[in-house]
């Protein structure tokens, strides 16, 4: 009876002559992941064809039916834009559809929707296909052919995918799934929902970032888990490359916007030979996620380090760093690393190591920080800086970038304890743990501060440091034992062997040292801004290990700092190709006259903190004076000028050039015995993001026995495909430092998308030397990157070269580009 009814009220269908609306929009392209726009006009959209029930729940409305079809077969069949709904609000559009009678069954019809199929549900939903099938029985649509489906940030791909338009929702048939930048493909894939989030899993699952329909590499595994937007897991992970597995892990976990956890790193150095770096990450810690597995919140990343060197063996480590203190890169991690030395002897500088057979080498670091309130009303933390190495060439073989950066690592313990932002105390101790440095021990060291604040609720500011300790230096041990020998020699001379009683005597005494400073802040009517201070302290020392046993000594000072500042704008002064939108310019005028009276150390004393060499001028103030033991009378005056020209860029104040310079004036030099300093110039240009320059220069203008020194620094980019780096420092005739005249110069060149080329050159004019020399080239294999680069590096009278290789999927970037020689 339904089959007859169904040709009544066919035939009471109004017929629309000519075309009523445009043609079907074409579904998104099958190749890119992008959402199709919200926007696209709907198919059929105004068009006066009455509603009819085809079929149970759905309502259809059409331009055109061929009516003698349906009167001839029973078959309804209908063309131009079609719009079907279901009664809760879902809407399927096509170009044609057919309902078929079902064999054998007058009652039965198979509806389906053909060409341009599109579904677009109330929840998100749209799925694209060549045809859609709709099944009373199962309450689902089935759609065919070459189908797209858009859920959420999700891009799904098959031949199949059916929609419950009862339940709404989503189950496939050897689908590919894509989340940017990942597409996942699987054998038997489900989509879960969950309160806390959506959620993916795959048995037989593959993985890929090659957006292709022959992807030339796949992660795969027996078990896939993807959190969209944030992690994918892996069981039993296989990387094939051209259809061939290359790479076995028995599990991987990563993050879509991290690099990729696992990276090997092959090549070959002078003093490694052949070499194999494997470094394997993974999440610790947290609660477990129920639902998928994962941890939820970890805690901590491990780290572990499998490498293989030609020449020197096997190298394992392990690395564990907090998620809670990632934002410092000094703190929260917990660090190992081992090496069985085959030939420890093998050296990469000139330095010689003669007698050096040590093959158990390693690296323990401990660094720390934990909140720690133990004190009523403060609040603190207590830091562990550990470095334990096993002999003091390690960084130098086997952590380079470590070894140029602090090649003789730091060993403390400290607790601090703050109340109000306005005090600190802190107590800490230096361990000798390395007996091959040479360092200074606190045994240990309680200072407490006072920042500068008001005294009693005056206009007077008043701030102090304290601090009391017991300090002690040694040589490095390899140094104490070639003093000692050279002692014994019988052919040292005398008064050699009195150099060498002062090197290797005890260095160490307990001190307490306070300093104090008031100091006023006015603005004048003139607009003046005068800040007179004024400060007084004392240290002393008690069982010094030298003749004397004690020592003290008062410290005076007493300075004034004045400053003026005048603005004007230039409204006028705008230059896109500058980095111009008008400006502001700021000059400041500024002068600080001060001087320091204290009582000078007994000749025999050995100080412990005490001055480093050092072109740049020191502290003014002794509250901001570290090396306390080296403190002696001064009577300075400084004079300069601040530059500053602001422009706006992005909605705030930009700087866009600083020029600062000034000169002292001696009326008692605590260093030199000079008259007048160096005339200092700091000079930092940045109109605009591809540029930026740095220029330091110390100019003996008024003083032939001063040093000249020029520090430039330049990054630039004449266009979006080439960066250029430059660095050069001039320094001649300082007092402690060697001469020096040094370039070095960086550039990367983007030949095009496939292609790069990138160069690092050092030179060292003085003695004319090309100390560095490195040379990469940069391939991009669509999803994949690879980098080789070669390099040698003239360390005097070694010389150490090599090559190394690097490899990456694009979307997991673990290369920098350039390419770094480091480790």
């Amino acid at each position: 009876m339904r089959g007859y009814f169904f040709r009544l009220h066919i035939l009471s269908i109004w017929l629309v002559q000519g075309s009523l609306g445009q043609t079907p929009s074409d579904a998104p392209s099958q190749t890119t992941p992008t959402l199709p726009k919200t926007d696209t006009p709907s198919v059929a959209e105004g068009l006066i064809t009455p509603s009819t029930v085809v079929p149970s729940g759905f309502t259809m409305r059409a331009e055109r039916f061929d009516i003698e079809k349906l009167m001839d077969t029973g078959n309804l069949e209908a063309t131009g834009n079609i719009r079907v709904v279901t009664d809760k609000g879902d809407t399927i559009l096509s170009t044609r559809a057919i309902a078929e009678k079902a064999d054998g069954n007058e009652d039965s019809f198979t509806f389906k929707m053909l060409d341009n199929v599109r579904l677009r549900t109330t929840n998100g939903i749209e799925v694209y296909s060549d045809q859609a099938t709709i099944e009373e029985a199962t309450k689902s649509i089935v759609f065919s052919g070459d189908v797209s489906a858009y859920q959420g940030t999700a891009l799904h791909r098959s031949d199949s995918v059916t929609y419950n338009y009862d339940t709404r929702k989503l189950s496939t048939n050897q689908l590919r799934t894509s989340f940017a930048p990942v597409l996942l493909e699987a054998g038997n894939f489900r989509a879960i929902e969950s309160p806390e989030g959506n959620y993916y899993q795959g048995t037989n699952a593959g993985v890929t970032t090659h957006d292709s329909a022959t992807p030339n590499f796949w992660l795969r595994g027996e078990e896939v888990t993807v959190l969209p937007d944030d992690r994918i897991r892996f069981r039993n992970m296989r990387l094939y490359a051209g259809g061939r597995p290359i790479l076995w892990l028995p599990g991987l976990t990563q993050k879509f916007d991290g690099e990729f956890n696992y990276r090997p790193t092959p090549g070959f150095r002078s003093n490694w030979g052949p070499y194999l770096l494997n470094q394997y990450s993974h999440d610790f810690g947290g609660l477990r996620d129920v639902r998928t597995g994962l941890l939820s919140d970890p805690t901590h990343q491990l780290t572990w380090h499998g490498d293989l060197y030609g020449q020197r063996g096997v190298g394992l480590g392990l690395d564990v760093e907090s998620y809670a203190q990632k934002a410092n890169p000094n703190l929260g991690i917990i660090s190992g690393y081992y090496i069985h030395d085959f030939d420890p002897s093998e050296r990469r500088s000139a330095e010689p190591r003669t007698n050096f057979d040590q093959s158990e080498r390693y690296r323990l670091q401990v660094r720390q920080r934990a909140e720690v309130n133990a004190l009523p009303g403060a609040k603190g933390h207590a830091d562990i800086n550990m470095t334990l190495l096993s002999d003091r060439f390690f960084l130098e073989d086997y952590r380079t970038k470590d070894f140029t950066t602090d090649f003789q690592p730091d060993n403390t313990l400290s607790l601090s304890q703050s109340w109000d932002d306005n005090h600190l105390l802190t107590a800490w101790t230096r361990l000798r743990i390395n007996e091959h440095y040479r360092s200074d021990q606190r045994l240990p060291e309680v200072a407490f501060d006072q920042i500068r604040r008001p005294l009693f609720g005056s206009a007077i500011l008043h701030e102090s440091q304290n601090t009391i300790g017991l300090y002690r230096e040694e040589l490095a041990d390899y140094v104490e034992d070639d003093l000692r020998a050279e002692y014994d020699d019988p052919s040292t001379s005398a008064s050699r062997r009195n150099t060498i009683e002062g090197f290797l005597a005890n260095t160490g005494f307990a001190r307490f040292h306070t300093y104090h400073e008031l100091s006023l802040p006015m603005k004048l009517d003139s607009g003046l801004h005068v800040i007179p201070r004024v400060g007084m302290g004392h240290t002393r020392y008690e069982g010094i290990q030298g003749p004397l046993d004690s020592q003290s000594r008062t410290h005076f000072s007493a300075s004034v700092d004045a400053s003026l500042k005048f603005t004007k704008r230039y409204p006028d002064w705008i230059s896109k190709p500058l980095g111009l939108d008008s400006a502001l310019h700021v000059f400041q005028p500024y002068t600080t006259a001060t001087i320091l009276k204290t009582d000078a150390l007994d000749a025999t004393f050995r100080p412990i903190d005490k001055l480093t060499a050092s072109t740049r001028p020191r502290a003014l103030y002794p509250g901001r004076f570290a090396a306390i033991d080296d403190l002696t009378d001064w009577k300075i005056l400084r004079l300069g000028a601040r530059n500053r020209l602001l422009t706006r860029r992005d909605g705030s104040s930009h700087q866009w050039l600083e020029v600062d310079t000034y000169i002292d004036v001696f009326g008692e030099d605590p260093e030199f015995n000079r008259s007048v300093s160096n005339l200092y110039t700091d000079v930092h240009w940045s109109p605009l993001p591809w540029l930026d320059l740095t220029v330091e220069t110390q100019l003996p203008l008024f003083s032939d026995s001063n040093f000249t020194e020029v520090a430039t620094g330049l990054e630039f980019m004449p266009n979006e495909n080439t960066e250029i780096g430059v660095t050069h420092r001039y320094l001649q005739g300082h007092p402690i430092l060697s001469d020096s005249n040094r370039l070095e110069f960086r550039a990367y060149h983007r030949i095009n998308e496939e292609w790069g080329i990138g160069a690092t050159h050092r030179w060292e004019f003085a003695d004319s030397t090309l100390e560095f020399q490195q040379y990469s080239l940069h391939r991009n294999l669509d999803s994949w990157a690879f980098t080789m680069g070669v390099f040698t590096r003239d360390n005097l009278d070694q010389d150490e070269y090599g090559v190394l290789f690097g490899f990456t999927l694009t979307d997991f970037p673990s290369l920098s580009l350039p390419l770094e020689v480091n480790n």
